[in-house]
């Protein structure tokens, strides 16, 4: 067996190596897995399946009326929070109540499965530790303004366990899986509420990409938040117990993979989504065989320390980025993820046209070089800048420019999700939006407004229009135009 440094290790290269990144997207399907010594092969059925899913989980919330009884506004404390009544499903964070969705059976499903294993492996272990699901209350914080309910907790301390109400402190060790009706929740604003509170580690399980994100805090450097990533065919190590419990996502996904199929024979799904849902599996798929078919290529330096002066003797074949001394290999971006950026771009420039701004938008690829120490050199999907110095014919955009857009790519999404967005705020970026076209959905951050430990974005959906910030809402992006775009990808006949 291999000892925990070799596994630590082996996992890291894993996850730092996008050419054997195997997560998938919006789906669940056409991968083929070993089990028990035999292939299984599974149906594109849950990709329509999540699709549905997420439609029906976002229908609802955008139509449901705010419940009267649910205080508005901040500054409230648990007090209130305890004598709403008991059919309200709210948490309260930072002194403002959130309402929550109903989880879906498969949300359940993978929360009750890895209580199982825990609590399998603290009573192997004979650990004095407690696990606990949702609904459950913790409370966070002296101010008395935070109580919320992780989907998973795990803490070791038998007298908070005895004391009645809520759970007081920061659990070691908490999971949430991806809520699809409000994602931000539990990427953003729940991970920087436990992270400032003491938890220990936490874990983002999102059923739709099949994928883990796994945070141990106390590893966190100079607020470098970028997680391990694992699959659901991984065992996963608690990094709270030294490796010695783990969670087999196998087993997981064998609890759920009948949801995964069953849209394949629902005759009432809409024609939209199926099409939208099977062609974009496909297309990730296919970018994925070739990745994991492809070998590393020898022309990439491994490890850490190179700088720009190495990236650009690269040869110019070569798609990589360069970020703090690291290449990243970069997958070709499809036609829908091209599309969305071409059209965001034109946009951008019929606006700095009709103002008469001195300003430049550029596309993908166009080397930006951020920081003094030259270790840095990435190519955003779409760029803005008004700095006409800067304006040079040759050599990269040096610095940060005002407005950085990525597209989400479906091979590495924790790249524009987490490492490139602390990238762009620690060089001074002003606003970066994360734009998503399988859940059509736009984050915006506005990094000169946002608190440095509140890091929540607005969220908009494609039926909207949104002011770039930092124009002073003079210019826009119309996000129905850019649907416009890219829907016959929807439609077509896989």
């Amino acid at each position: 067996m291999a000892s925990k440094d070799e596994d630590y290790k082996e996992r890291k290269e894993w996850n730092e190596n996008p050419g054997v990144d195997s997560s998938e997207y919006l789906h669940a399907g056409s991968k083929v897995r070993e089990e028990s010594g035999e292939s299984v092969r599974e149906t594109p059925g849950a990709a329509a399946y999540l699709q549905n899913a997420v439609t029906d989980d976002a229908r609802r919330m955008e139509t449901a009326k705010p419940d009267p009884r649910i205080p508005a506004g901040g500054g409230h404390t648990e007090e209130e929070y305890f004598t709403l009544p008991d059919d309200l499903r709210v948490e309260l964070i930072d002194g403002v109540f959130y309402a929550m969705a109903s989880p879906a059976r498969i949300h359940q499903t993978v929360a009750i499965e890895i209580v199982r294993q825990l609590w399998d492996c603290i009573e192997k272990y004979g650990k004095e530790c407690y696990a606990y699901i949702a609904p459950s209350d913790v409370a966070l914080g002296e101010d008395r303004k935070t109580v919320v309910q992780p989907d998973v907790y795990v803490h070791c301390n038998t007298e908070k366990d005895s004391a009645p109400g809520p759970y007081r402190g920061a659990p070691a060790f908490v999971l949430e899986v991806l809520s699809p009706s409000n994602p931000e929740n539990d990427l953003w604003r729940k991970r920087e509420l436990y992270r400032r509170h003491g938890v220990r580690e936490y874990w983002i399980v999102d059923p739709r990409e099949m994928s883990v994100y796994v945070f141990c805090f106390e590893k966190t450097v100079d607020g470098d938040d970028v997680p391990e990533r694992f699959t659901f065919r991984d065992i996963v190590p608690l990094e709270i117990s030294d490796g010695s419990c783990r969670i087999d996502f196998t087993r997981v996904y064998d609890k759920i993979k009948h949801f995964l199929t069953k849209s394949a024979e629902n005759k009432e799904i809409s024609q939209e989504s199926p099409g939208a849902a099977v062609y974009l599996q496909n297309a990730v798929m296919d970018d994925v065989r070739r990745m994991e078919n492809a070998k590393p290529d020898p022309r990439i330096p491994a490890g850490g320390g190179n700088t720009e002066e190495e990236y650009f003797r690269l040869p110019d074949d070569l798609r990589v980025e360069l970020i703090d001394g690291v290449f990243y290999a970069m997958a070709s971006p499809a036609k829908l993820h091209q599309a969305a950026a071409l059209e965001i771009a034109r946009q951008l420039w019929d606006c700095i046209e009709k103002h008469g701004k001195k300003c430049y938008v550029y596309i993908a690829p166009s080397d930006v070089s951020l920081g003094e120490d030259r270790k840095t050199v990435v190519q955003p999907d779409v760029y803005l800048h008004c700095d006409s110095e800067k304006e040079t014919l040759t050599g990269p955009h040096r610095g940060a420019p005002d407005f950085v857009l990525e597209v989400l790519s479906p091979s590495n999404p924790e790249n524009d999700l987490w490492r490139k967005r602390e990238l762009y705020r620690r060089h001074g970026v002003r606003e970066y939006w994360i734009v998503d076209p399988a859940g059509q959905i736009v984050y915006v951050f506005d990094f000169e407004k946002e608190n440095p430990d509140e890091d929540t974005p607005e969220k908009y959906s494609f039926d909207s229009q949104i002011p770039i910030r930092i124009s002073g809402g003079s210019c826009s992006v119309d996000f129905q135009r850019v649907y416009r775009k890219i829907e016959h990808f929807f439609r077509l006949d896989p």
